[in-house]
């Protein structure tokens, strides 16, 4: 069954290549953007020698991290609505990036937080025990706890696309994810593999030509993972 999955998203990306690749490039500048703006000005004013820029450094740094996870959020919903409509047989559209920002603005933004709060509460016990009462059984327990946060968000693997494709809360979202996940293990597993292999492939040709092929196979990763989530029951 998977392997149809990548089947029927080869066949999209092909159909609609110039279009999600021009969607993947806004996708990344206005991520990389949402960064450097807040940021830029204080590290060109550490370089100039400014004595008050080391001062805002970190403040600015947190802010620029906020800022990007927000909007990288609220990217990645857009580029997955504009990835639906191929996958419902509709003709995507550049455009859709940025509707489909705003449709799902309030959910991007308390998904993503969402997100950060899990790993918040599943890692906090490893780094309370380490900090505050033994820095040994601390760091034997953060392993532990790190295995707990991957089956975490194994079994979110669909969170994101279950929102998009069938226009549902967050909440109802995770728990549409968990159930497909739950119900096909070994399908689900086998998807990581083969996606860990396209990404293994992208980031060996990385290493000649840096972000390029990240940027290309990011559409084709997204609509494997919308296909498998139309898929799986």
């Amino acid at each position: 069954m998977i392997e149809a999955a990548f089947e029927r998203a080869w066949e999209k990306y092909r159909k609609n290549f110039f279009a999600f690749l021009l969607a993947s490039l806004v996708v990344f500048t206005v991520v990389v953007g949402s960064f450097l703006i807040p940021a830029l000005p204080v590290v060109l004013a550490i370089l100039s020698g400014k004595p008050f820029a080391f001062e805002l450094f970190i403040p600015v740094l947190i802010i620029a991290i906020v800022v990007t996870f927000s909007v990288a959020s609220i990217m990645n919903f857009g580029f997955y609505f504009m990835l639906s409509r191929a996958v419902k047989g509709q003709k995507p559209y550049v455009s859709d990036l940025f509707s489909g920002a705003g449709k799902f603005l309030t959910r991007a933004i308390v998904q993503a937080f969402l997100f950060f709060a899990i790993i918040c509460v599943i890692l906090s016990p490893a780094v309370l025990t380490f900090l505050f009462i033994s820095k040994l059984l601390g760091f034997l327990l953060l392993p532990l706890f790190l295995l707990v946060l991957v089956l975490t968000f194994f079994f979110l693997t669909f969170w994101i696309p279950c929102i998009v494709y069938y226009d549902v809360g967050v909440i109802e979202g995770m728990k549409l994810s968990c159930g497909k996940v739950r119900n096909n293990l070994l399908e689900v597993f086998l998807l990581f593999l083969g996606i860990f292999f396209i990404n293994v492939v992208a980031g060996l040709v990385g290493l000649v030509i840096p972000l390029l092929p990240s940027i290309v196979i990011a559409p084709y990763i997204g609509l494997v993972f919308l296909e498998a989530c139309k898929m799986l029951k």
